[in-house]
């Protein structure tokens, strides 16, 4: 439901997910520089997933994805990134 370019770079909150996890169940302390690197990489996960679906609703995609869909499997796809970063 989304281009594999689009899920290669979605992938990346799974270092958010796990550091996170970490905190919570590790009682992991993290530093200022590790919080804004987390900080860059929301940043960074969120504009890919904007432009995504931005560019397909504008565009129009082809036919078998549209923004609906696009935003289905972005969710979908950091859905399976918790499961993953547990």
């Amino acid at each position: 439901m989304v281009p594999p370019s689009v899920y290669q770079m979605m992938r990346g909150i799974i270092v958010v997910i796990t550091a996170l996890l970490s905190i919570i169940f590790l009682n992991r302390t993290l530093y200022r520089h590790h919080w804004t690197s987390l900080a860059f990489i929301v940043a960074g996960v969120a504009q890919v997933g904007y432009v995504s679906i931005a560019y397909t609703k504008n565009h129009g995609g082809n036919e078998s994805t549209s923004g609906g869909s696009e935003l289905m499997g972005i969710i979908l796809l950091l859905t399976s990134q918790c499961f993953t970063g547990a």
